[in-house]
């Protein structure tokens, strides 16, 4: 797996935001039909609780919209015609609960900047430029100044007619999702934590839990000690790989 987490504050108007952190995480699966999962988990604190947030994903062409969950596939003759594109991107936005989310774009609107109410199309300089032509756009249902954002992805092929399903649960101050027989644990507050606690109801492929104190961890399944765990201070998470399914006890000793 890869992760990477910081503040990206100083990227917005410090007029308008007092905290922006974001976290990211890739998992390389070896499944043929999903081969990558990819998790960002966003924390987003604004001056006034009237300033919108909306979370933006790009694509070249049009996404598909079902309830919570979107898609967007890649498909036709590549820039050089020499092969087929057979891409697609599913996701399931899992924070905000009862999010707006819509799609902008098409002819005309490509670009489009709904402060100006003006599209700023972008002209192909040569064969390998794809510009986007859309992009979804997710918000909150709900107006506050302290909003979370939590998505879920999985890439797979364009003709792809297995389902990945997202299974979104809260264990603690925790925002979790399981899918594909991996489990993606999000801290959702500052403070770093101290004890976790989750059940697994079936056998794992991999847990991943970040937001952790630096230290030394026991890791105790069913009230017995399975494992030691260092965290360190740089990564502040930690992963497990085949975990068999169990109520698991996270606690720092040190």
């Amino acid at each position: 797996y890869s992760y990477i987490a910081g503040d990206i504050t100083a990227a917005y108007d410090p007029q308008k935001v007092d905290r922006v952190t974001r976290s990211m995480l890739t998992i390389n699966t070896g499944d043929s039909d999903f081969p990558a999962l990819f998790f960002v988990f966003d924390r987003i604190l604004s001056d006034r609780t009237e300033y919108k947030k909306t979370w933006l994903l790009h694509s070249i062409q049009e996404p598909e919209i079902t309830g919570n969950v979107f898609s967007i596939s890649r498909t036709g003759p590549d820039y050089k015609a020499e092969g087929i594109y057979n891409g697609k991107l599913v996701c399931r936005t899992i924070l905000p609960k009862n999010a707006s989310i819509t799609k902008v774009g098409g002819t005309g609107r490509e670009f489009w900047v709904e402060a100006s109410q003006t599209n700023y199309f972008v002209e192909k300089d040569n064969p390998a430029s794809e510009p986007g032509a859309w992009r979804i756009e997710v918000s909150p249902a709900n107006a506050q100044e302290d909003d979370l954002f939590f998505h879920a992805m999985a890439v797979t092929q364009a003709d792809n007619k297995r389902i990945c399903d997202f299974e979104p649960f809260d264990a603690g101050t925790y925002k979790a999702v399981k899918t594909n027989k991996y489990l993606v644990m999000f801290n959702s507050v500052a403070k770093g934590a101290t004890d976790v606690q989750f059940t697994l109801d079936e056998d794992l492929r991999g847990v991943f839990v970040n937001g952790l104190c630096p230290g030394n961890w026991k890791i105790l399944r069913n009230g017995s000690l399975a494992m030691k765990r260092k965290v360190t201070d740089s990564a502040q998470c930690t992963y497990f790989e085949g975990l068999e399914s169990g109520a698991y006890h996270l606690t720092k000793i040190n």
